[in-house]
């Protein structure tokens, strides 16, 4: 009983599943980004959608 029951009680089931990690983007988000992609080229100007760099307000050890 020990050695199965351990292996059963301990398995991880989240490795069984088969993640697709690269999903197909949807209609709505392909015409979003085409859109975006137009507006900055008429505009002259590209637009960040993501924060990459820090927010100046707090420092790598969280706001305070």
């Amino acid at each position: 009983m020990g050695t199965d029951f351990n292996k059963e009680k301990f398995h991880n089931r989240a490795k069984d599943v088969d993640y697709n990690f690269a999903p197909a983007l949807e209609g709505d988000m392909i015409d979003s980004a085409s859109n975006l992609k137009t507006a900055e080229a008429q505009l002259g100007r590209q637009y960040s959608l993501v924060q990459l760099e820090s927010d100046p307000i707090c420092n790598s050890a969280g706001c305070t």
